[in-house]
């Protein structure tokens, strides 16, 4: 029997619900989360961290000499630049002329008269409307009725051909543009013309021999007067219009050519330097900085630095990889009870981001509205709130598990960070430790959202008393300006509470965070499904509010998280409203299970497990409460009904498998879960004792927690043995003091007790048979 439970025990072993984003495991298995953590971090803090180097202003007076720190060859990118900008604009533009402009005007025009020629010959019956109608079709546009009855009037159209091809062909040389504004650009210097067709260039100036499209549609109208004045004046005109419409321009700009040529042209220029020699003074401290100063300094700058740079960077990346590794390792050997899923991977390195972006953007808005204000901007440097990070991290992970390390550690953290980030160096650092420290103490608990703003007031209090003492170590004297830091530390702090309010639904929303303010909402009265619960099941609703008074207690006496404790029983059976009349509290009389057998009854018990998980989801009442669920009966045997079948099985000489009457929950895996079990056994026990001393209720206690031991239920919570003891005396205390106290009973009542304690045992746990304990309540 004793391997089988442990099989059944062991197979339960999976990850718990508090592991939902991914289960158990080491806090940074995922590499890539954890690669993309330190990437983040790192561009956060680079750009303030790797200060730029001293450039001042042109005019502006050198507040200090610059000298070269080593001999270098420094390339002067301005001049560079201006050189290769001087080279590329040097390059004319390419323009692409087309000689072949007007053969498709003359195509055009020729194939529609030789058409009407061909048509009078071939069809000379057709009507006049209908050829002109054809004719208009074939141009795609109506001609004009003077014009087509002059063409229909000539004897022969052969000589009008010939003459509108010499009249066109004459403009073949022509060069036309697009619009007035080219030939403004090409009188302004020179340009490149490439002659398409024969393949040639040459390079011309100005715009002299060009036209626009306007002009050269006037040059087509005094063309076709002097070389068409034979053409009656409708068809003349109607030839102009066709041609006009069908004009472009023949010499267009090649973009793509000149910018390969101006790129060519911008590439060829070499690069001018500078030599700077070590200890060669660039600009004396007093001195007028130039123009030709400033870039020597820049470029000397942009040297040193482009060296350096990258150094610094992965300086700051393995800084970051060093500490959260440390970090980590710190907290799994330190703190066994620190949460090993994913999403505590996930919270504290949102926090981490978050935190960190907004110390980044505080500090520089902080900086300008200085210089708005004509503030000492290196007072600034007390407004960055990395406290927010280590409260944040002790309401939504410390809180659940008892242990402020992961806020001392994030709390230490976004110190260095934002120190870093101030270049305040190590009295900086201080001040935000102390921050951080009292954020991670004043947000142990946070009852209402309330407690968010007075956390911020004493940070900031604590922050501001810690100003003058950061001056000190920084070796400055005293002055007005201390007021000043003092005013910004105060308003860091209060910031914090402001951001905390904001962030901390963001957290319980985006990860299913459960804090103690999520929590509280869960107790209301008002909740639904408690006030559902008190009304169908109201035996398992007194069970449950005796159990959170046992439970509440327990937590206090180890230091667990009591409200949190209290929920967790509130709810822990609200699978039992499905079917109420199936568990002895709930029954009045008449008791189902005698209809039913062994392993259908322990089936229907054991549903409630599941039916209370699916509940749970339903109402979203949180990871906390679904560990209730699923882990406080763990995967314990349902002892009466197994017996109960055993019994039956004898008689039949068959076998009963002790998997199928044992719970298929999880085993506890919070301390506040362990001590929900163990209620939840104590509780219903005592429901038997009549009158008990307290020398029974502490036996009764202390036996029912031992059995729990024994069968491994608290494998997995955490409880030390120290703890468990200090659990067990918190429910003897509650219970001889609390609970059942001596009364006086009538003879009656006591008859109608005993009976309902042997039924409610009947369903618990069942270690002696239904029957007899039946009689034995009978004869009492």
């Amino acid at each position: 029997m004793a391997e089988s439970r442990d099989k059944g025990r062991g197979r339960q072993r999976h990850p718990g619900v508090w592991g939902g984003l991914g289960g158990e495991g080491p806090v940074l298995s995922d590499w890539p989360v954890f690669i993309v953590l330190v990437a983040c971090l790192t561009l956060i803090f680079s750009p303030v961290a790797l200060r730029p180097l001293y450039l001042p202003e042109v005019g502006e007076i050198a507040s200090r000499d610059v000298r070269a720190d080593r001999d270098t060859l420094v390339e002067d990118r301005e001049t560079t630049l201006a050189r290769r900008q001087e080279a590329s604009d040097a390059v004319p533009p390419v323009y692409d002329w087309d000689s072949g402009m007007m053969d498709p005007i003359i195509r055009h025009l020729v194939e529609a008269l030789t058409w009407l020629q061909e048509s009078r010959e071939s069809l000379p019956e057709m009507e006049l409307d209908v050829r002109r109608a054809e004719f208009d079709r074939r141009l795609e546009k109506e001609v004009a009725p003077r014009a087509f009855e002059s063409l229909m009037a000539m004897s022969s159209l052969e000589p009008l051909m010939i003459s509108v091809q010499d009249w066109l062909e004459s403009h073949a040389n022509d060069r036309v543009v697009s619009g007035p504004e080219v030939l403004m650009d090409q009188d302004r210097g020179a340009y490149v013309i490439h002659a398409i067709a024969e393949k040639v260039e040459s390079r011309a100036t100005g715009s002299e021999g060009l036209v626009d499209l306007n002009g050269m549609r006037r040059r087509l109208s005094l063309s076709a007067n002097e070389r068409l004045s034979d053409v009656p004046r409708g068809v003349r005109k109607w030839l102009l219009v066709e041609a006009s419409a069908l004009l472009r321009p023949n010499m267009v700009l090649n973009l793509a050519e000149t910018k390969s040529r101006r790129q060519a042209a911008y590439d060829a220029v070499e690069p001018v330097y500078f030599q700077a020699k070590r200890g060669q003074i660039l600009v004396r401290e007093g001195a007028v900085v130039t123009e030709a100063v400033r870039r020597k300094i820049d470029a000397l700058n942009r040297s040193v630095q482009a060296d350096v740079t990258l150094y610094r960077v992965v300086g700051l990346a393995l800084i970051l990889v060093l500490f959260l590794s440390l970090a980590r390792n710190f907290l799994l050997v330190t703190s066994p009870a620190f949460p090993r899923d994913r999403r505590t991977l996930y919270v504290l390195g949102a926090i981490v981001l978050v935190v960190s972006l907004l110390a980044s953007v505080t500090l520089v808005v902080g900086q300008g509205v200085a210089e708005f204000f004509k503030w000492p901007s290196a007072y600034m440097v007390y407004l960055p709130h990395p406290a927010l990070g280590s409260a944040l991290a002790s309401l939504t992970v410390g809180a659940r598990v008892g242990l402020p390390g992961g806020a001392l550690i994030l709390g230490t953290l976004l110190s260095f960070l934002t120190a870093l980030v101030s270049g305040g160096g190590l009295p900086l650092f201080v001040y935000h430790m102390v921050g951080s420290l009292v954020g991670g103490m004043r947000l142990r608990s946070c009852r209402a959202r309330s407690d968010l703003l007075k956390a911020g007031v004493w940070i900031g209090v604590a922050q501001m008393a810690t100003v003058p003492v950061v001056e000190l170590l920084a070796g400055h004297s005293p002055g007005w300006e201390w007021l000043l830091g003092m005013g910004m530390a105060l308003s860091g702090g209060l910031l914090a509470g402001l951001w905390g309010l904001a962030l901390i639904p963001l957290l319980e929303s985006v990860f299913d965070v459960t804090t103690d303010s999520r929590v509280l909402e869960l107790a209301s009265s008002d909740n639904p499904l408690l006030k559902e619960l008190s009304l169908r099941t109201p035996g398992t609703y007194h069970h449950s509010v005796m159990m959170s008074n046992l439970a509440e207690a327990a937590a206090e006496a180890i230091g667990a998280n009591p409200l949190l404790a209290r929920i967790m029983a509130l709810y822990h059976d609200i699978g039992k409203m499905k079917n109420p009349q199936y568990f002895v509290e709930n029954q009045s009389g008449h008791n189902r299970h005698d209809q039913l057998s062994p392993s259908m009854s322990a089936k229907v018990i054991m549903a409630h497990v599941k039916n209370g998980v699916d509940l749970a989801r339903q109402y979203r009442l949180g990871d906390p409460v679904l560990e209730a669920i699923q882990s406080h009966h763990g995967n314990s045997l349902l002892q009466y009904f197994y017996n109960k079948a055993q019994q039956l099985a004898t008689r039949r000489g068959e076998v009963v498998s002790e998997e199928e009457f044992r719970y298929h929950g999880i085993l506890p895996r919070s301390r506040e879960a362990g001590i929900l079990m163990l209620a939840d056994a104590v509780e219903a026990a005592a429901r038997t004792l009549s009158n008990p001393s307290p020398a029974q209720i502490e036996a009764m206690v202390r036996r029912l927690v031992a059995a729990r031991v024994a069968d491994g239920q608290l494998d997995d919570c955490r409880l030390t043995m120290a703890e468990i003891a200090g659990v067990e005396e918190a429910f003897t205390r509650v219970l001889t003091l609390g609970f059942y106290h001596h009364r006086i009973e009538y003879p009656d009542q006591v008859k109608a007790r005993k009976l309902q304690q042997a039924k409610e045992a009947v369903a618990h746990d069942g270690r002696v048979s239904q029957q007899s304990r039946l009689t034995e309540a009978v004869r009492g």
